[in-house]
């Protein structure tokens, strides 16, 4: 799970606060303000979010710094971090094994690998063709495949897209972390992960405060556009059958 979660880098601006974009702090239109909170609960997400999740999404945002970073020793850090999970990690992990085989489902199914055996393995390639194509459609690589050959001209120019990007990456022409998608990679992927681990039981301003903290763009988050990116991604996961 958390090897897939390290494959998205670059923040997109459609889940940043507006209030955090430019330098003069000003936007061509309004929106409505994030709720004051009190110093005192401006950490009432921890309370809320299983330890775990949050020490997994701690190492997420350090392996992400680590692997932005122009040093080779810091990017020789984060690999290391990707390799060796902590043992303590381990052992705290095990007692919600079956609430991370699922968040490790959603992950399989949005990859459309549901119909491979555990311990199964597929090459790079397979992977970021199937990656590409979730993140540029919300629509798993097998699902869009079948649409176009039932006739679906949308779903065709989807797929040409997805295809497009795949060869320009094969060739060395395109990085991932280059691309730009609709909805915010990052934070997809942290909500996918922490739905059953106390992330839907998070107010809009607790969102806020939790992404503002924890994830590695480092900037400051819309409540209202992180709660949106909720529900999608918790439709997106129902439409999966997850």
């Amino acid at each position: 799970m958390a090897k897939l979660m390290l494959m998205s880098r670059k923040p997109k601006e459609d889940l940043i606060s507006p209030r955090s974009a430019g330098t003069s702090g000003t936007t061509s239109r309004k929106r409505r303000a994030r709720m004051k909170i009190s110093r005192s609960s401006q950490s009432g997400w921890r309370t809320k979010l299983h330890p775990f999740f949050i020490r997994m999404i701690e190492g997420y945002k350090k392996i992400a710094q680590l692997s932005a970073s122009s040093s080779a020793k810091d990017r020789q850090a984060a690999q290391r971090l990707i390799r060796e999970t902590p043992p303590d990690l381990i052992k705290e992990a095990r007692p919600i094994r079956r609430k991370l085989q699922r968040a490790g489902g959603f992950a399989v199914a949005s990859l459309g690998l549901t119909h491979l055996p555990p311990g199964s393995t597929i090459s790079l390639g397979h992977f970021m063709l199937a990656w590409l194509c979730w993140h540029r459609t919300g629509i798993p690589l097998p699902q869009l495949v079948k649409q176009d050959e039932e006739g679906n001209w949308e779903a065709s120019k989807k797929l040409h897209r997805v295809i497009g990007d795949y060869q320009k990456w094969r060739y060395g022409k395109l990085r991932p972390d280059d691309l730009r998608f609709k909805s915010n990679r990052d934070h997809n992927i942290i909500i996918m992960a922490g739905l059953d681990l106390g992330l839907t039981k998070l107010t809009e301003n607790d969102l806020a405060e939790f992404f503002d903290a924890l994830c590695p763009c480092g900037k400051e988050h819309s409540p209202e556009n992180l709660k949106k990116a909720r529900s999608r991604v918790i439709k997106l996961l129902a439409k999966l059958g997850q």
